[in-house]
């Protein structure tokens, strides 16, 4: 029954994504703008920055496998290979999964084939720590964007948010307190084991946790600007900058499959980069290029791993 309501979710996801995408490129195939001549063109200038692009996504990934080092070795010895493998798989399953649900599961069975409150907890702690990071920066960035423009869904959007900031600290930070205030709620209740682990864990782990999530967001935030960039190069950096930012709250936010994602996050980035100028064609270039970049290699180069791992595990099993 369970793999009969996945199969229909992914199958919807499926096809919303085709839907998307199909819609994306009948609203390319009528851009004027759009030539061959201007696609090579736009692709020499992105492989121009393809060095940077590459070695700020090693950058990124060493932040989350520190991260991760540090979260988990709050409870057991992790050596950096190890920690290294348990993220890639994690890249790996996060692909197939309903906003990258199975990251951390699949962290986990990499390291000891088991789930226990333990690793749960710090795996909570850590993708909550990357949603708060993307949270109080979409603050900062809808407060400004707010004031410098006429456009009231900015004002809106900062509302929202701030209602979702808010919830996310006390959960964040002060979890424990709520689930005392709340003792008698069967959730709560359910939820206490977990909860005692919190308690145990330092705030200045949690503050490391986020400050290193904050890094690889604004990695990532910069990566999108330097494309963007090279497209339209009189924009002010600050207002790009912000859209891009903003891109990434969008996609935080809105429900979806790493696989059938691809037509959402372009349609989003139209909107966002078409109010400042950029062509819908070289924003579907961009979009795709950092999909295959940062989601789809890194998630290849973990079930790669893994299946590896697996067979060698399944060798010495036999020959043992």
């Amino acid at each position: 029954m369970k793999l009969r309501k996945q199969a229909v979710r992914s199958s919807i996801g499926i096809i919303i994504g085709i839907a998307l995408i199909g819609h994306i490129i009948y609203t390319l195939s009528s851009n004027a703008t759009l030539t061959s001549i201007a696609f090579l063109q736009f692709f020499e200038k992105i492989k121009s920055v393809l060095f940077i692009l590459v070695t700020l996504l090693f950058l990124s990934n060493f932040i989350e496998i520190l991260k991760w080092k540090l979260l988990i070795s709050s409870q057991q010895s992790i050596s950096w290979k190890q920690a290294t493998i348990s993220v890639l798989a994690g890249q790996a399953a996060s692909f197939i999964t309903p906003n990258r649900i199975g990251d951390y599961p699949a962290r986990i069975f990499s390291l000891n084939n088991r789930l226990t409150y333990g690793t749960i907890t710090l795996s909570i702690i850590s993708a909550s720590a990357q949603t708060l990071a993307i949270l109080m920066s979409s603050e900062i960035a809808l407060l400004l964007l707010k004031s410098n423009t006429t456009l009231a869904i900015f004002a809106l959007l900062f509302k929202i948010n701030s209602v979702i900031i808010i919830a996310m600290i006390f959960f964040y930070f002060r979890i424990e307190w709520l689930s005392s205030l709340f003792f008698n709620n069967n959730v709560f209740r359910k939820l206490q084991k977990y909860i005692r682990l919190v308690k145990v864990i330092s705030i200045k782990l949690h503050l490391t946790a986020f400050i290193l999530s904050l890094l690889k967001f604004f990695i990532y935030t910069t990566q999108l600007y330097v494309l963007l960039h090279i497209t339209n190069q009189h924009v002010a950096f600050q207002n790009l900058f912000l859209l891009c930012v903003m891109y990434f709250w969008g996609m935080t936010i809105i429900t979806s499959i790493a696989y059938a994602e691809l037509g959402i996050r372009n349609k989003w980035a139209i909107f966002l980069f078409s109010i400042v100028a950029v062509e819908s064609w070289k924003i579907v270039v961009i979009i795709t290029s950092l999909w295959l970049l940062n989601i789809v290699i890194p998630a290849i180069i973990g079930a790669s791993i893994w299946i590896f791992k697996q067979s060698k595990n399944k060798w010495y099993a036999i020959t043992n």
